[in-house]
């Protein structure tokens, strides 16, 4: 894998985690990652 995707999606994780109150609200899906990563940091991984 990229390091730079790798770098970028646990940019996209922390973001995630520092923002939720529960454990349980921690949701990180495959559009979550794609939006935020192509937003970004202008990297697509649409297959």
């Amino acid at each position: 894998m990229d390091k730079n995707i790798l770098y970028e999606t646990a940019k996209i994780l922390i973001e995630k985690i520092e923002s939720a109150k529960e454990m349980e609200e921690i949701w990180l899906t495959y559009k979550d990652v794609s939006n935020n990563l192509y937003r970004n940091a202008g990297i697509s991984i649409e297959p």
